[in-house]
């Protein structure tokens, strides 16, 4: 079975807010649904998907009713309550996913650590159906942290990281560039991570560490730098519909690519 560790705590500054939205979290797609209201409908019926926790901050309470109503209206599918749990990061505005997986990581602790694997998703993140088929699969297999990517090639080749100017870089994987240019949005990262049992562990112990040294969280590297700079590899998966939803102008890119909404 898999954990989903779903980080929906920021307060999305990037994206431009209309009249009536109250986060981006709870933007409206053609469909109705909400950004992370699709997302959270899709990972609760994945029958591999046996706990999901939500880290709440920036709009906790309209966030938790939005979700609660959607799981009331999946009961039909068997999905229950006890599926879900929802838990607030007090510290949201300092603007890092490393505290919110931090917070997300501890409640799974609290419960003993339930699932095979455990899948770690930001909330902003649109995914086809076929993308979160694609995910829950290659995330039961290998023993190496897994980061997806949108769209490109799929290869079951590792990737090096490497760091530069304090931050993570892709190398090359078969010859084709992983985090090309910035401009270029169909082949960046779709912010889903997986992790084994032993990797889920070290994760919550090291920024468990970080947080109490008292390191300021914007100096935090990134979740898969700090994966990779102790593996020195990565497992990879590019998803064939996943698309991030930063700005406007993403979610726009989002929609035009996904068919159903």
């Amino acid at each position: 079975m898999i954990s989903v560790v779903l980080l929906a705590a920021g307060q999305g500054t990037r994206m431009e807010l209309l009249e009536g939205e109250p986060c981006k979290q709870l933007v409206r797609l053609p469909s109705n649904n909400s950004i992370i209201g699709r997302l959270f409908q899709q990972l609760a019926k994945q029958p591999e998907v046996g706990q999901i926790v939500v880290v709440l901050g920036c709009q906790a309470l309209s966030i938790e009713q939005e979700l609660t109503g959607l799981l009331d209206a999946m009961h039909t599918l068997d999905v229950s309550q006890s599926k879900v749990s929802f838990v607030l990061n007090e510290d949201y505005a300092s603007d890092t996913n490393a505290i919110s997986c931090l917070v997300g990581l501890d409640r799974l602790k609290q419960l003993g650590w339930p699932g095979d694997r455990t899948l770690i998703v930001e909330a902003d993140v649109l995914l086809g159906d076929a993308s979160v088929d694609q995910i829950v699969t290659d995330s039961l297999f290998g023993d190496a942290p897994l980061i997806a990517f949108t769209n490109g090639n799929r290869s079951e080749q590792k990737i090096k990281l490497r760091l530069k100017n304090g931050s993570s870089e892709a190398v090359a994987m078969g010859g084709s560039l992983l985090l090309p240019a910035p401009g270029y949005h169909d082949k960046t990262m779709a912010g889903v991570w997986a992790l084994c049992p032993a990797w889920t562990s070290w994760l919550q112990k090291e920024l468990e560490r970080l947080w109490q040294s008292q390191i300021s969280p914007y100096y935090f590297h990134p979740i898969e730098t700090m994966l990779a700079r102790q593996e020195g590899k990565l497992d990879t998966a590019s998803l064939p519909d996943a698309f991030t939803a930063n700005s406007r102008e993403q979610l726009r890119w989002a929609i035009e690519g996904l068919s159903e909404d």
